[in-house]
């Protein structure tokens, strides 16, 4: 009897560790829920009053941490936002649109080519005189990103040298990363001056995106400004009126679709390819709950030089589907339109 009052003691107290190291470790998910509620760019879209009910009840219910985090994610899926995630315990979860079996035949390529190529600045010249460059998904940051800006820069002044006359500027591996080093790296296609701008759901304007001379900054409406790269000009490469075609594809998304907006009200500008990835064309915040746990939530659409909003996707002004070949670009059906439409300019 006593060897089992022992043993009973025992399981109690190990099950009431366990409930305290759970409860030291329970995700704030009220205090999430209320950001999401404040801070997404999609938050106008439901009924909160509807949607409190509900997750409250999926709140009740939930007996681990991770299903707190579904019922936030349920939230997402509420505002049909594919952009925002949770990341928690090195696991991401999110909400994300179900694909057919052809949208999946057409994306899973471009995907495994894109972890493929992700960071690899690749360029060509074409018939001689048109330049090629492949601006990829470049997931760095500090110094690493002026690192890529610095590749981007020096790639372009190689073309430059090769004595090019119109460029072809790839985004379809581009899903997303850093804006920094990629609108920094392309600064010479633009004229000093705002090139898109960040806004709230209402159109307010979070912060500008301005190139001056060839350097990337942000802007607010007060006037003050932040440079966002830092590199060098390694040749006097002037291309503001370049003829220019931008590819696009499916999975261009997130800053790979805010770098393609910038150049939407651009002169002598062309864009081929498909749509970029539905829903992806949002400005995200990072939030840093622990170690374990954050956050990164759509809180801004981004809008050109003019102040169209993008909120959805990015159209092509000629669609060509499919027919990439990345390892042969003369055979690359978008490429080939590309120069058919450099060759009028």
């Amino acid at each position: 009897m006593k060897s089992a009052v022992i043993k009973l003691l025992g399981i109690l107290l190990i099950d009431l560790t366990f409930q305290v190291e759970i409860y030291a470790q329970k995700i704030p998910a009220d205090s999430i829920y209320g950001i999401i509620k404040t801070q997404s760019v999609h938050a106008n879209k439901i009924n909160w009053k509807k949607n409190d009910k509900l997750f409250y009840q999926l709140l009740s219910e939930a007996k681990m941490n991770q299903d707190s985090i579904i019922a936030l994610v349920r939230v997402f899926e509420e505002m049909n936002d594919v952009h925002s995630n949770i990341t928690y315990n090195d696991h991401t979860y999110n909400y994300y649109h179900p694909a057919t079996v052809v949208e999946k035949a057409q994306v899973m390529p471009l995907l495994k080519r894109m972890w493929e190529e992700e960071g690899n600045i690749r360029i060509a010249v074409i018939n001689e005189r048109t330049g090629y460059i492949q601006i990829p998904k470049i997931s760095a940051f500090g110094s690493e990103a002026d690192n890529y800006t610095q590749k981007i820069k020096d790639s372009i002044c190689v073309l430059k040298e090769n004595g090019i006359t119109s460029c072809i500027i790839d985004l379809r591996l581009n899903g997303g990363g850093n804006m920094y080093p990629m609108l920094g790296g392309l600064s010479c296609f633009f004229h000093d001056g705002k090139i898109g701008s960040s806004v709230y759901a209402n159109g307010e304007i979070q912060f500008n995106l301005i190139i001056k001379e060839d350097v990337f900054y942000f802007n607010n409406t007060n006037g003050e400004s932040w440079q966002m790269t830092f590199a060098k000009d390694s040749c006097d490469a002037r291309f503001e009126n370049m003829p220019v075609v931008i590819l696009l594809s499916y999975i261009t998304a997130s800053v790979g679709q805010v770098t393609a907006i910038t150049f939407k009200q651009r002169p002598n500008t062309f864009f081929i390819g498909e749509n970029t990835a539905f829903g992806y064309a949002t400005g995200n915040n990072y939030y840093y709950f622990s170690q374990q746990l954050t956050m990164n939530l759509s809180t801004a659409f981004t809008t050109d030089a003019t102040g169209n909003i993008y909120r959805e996707t990015v159209l092509p002004d000629r669609y060509i589907i499919s027919g990439d070949n990345f390892e042969d670009l003369n055979k690359d059906k978008k490429i080939k339109n590309a120069l058919i439409w450099l060759d009028k300019e």
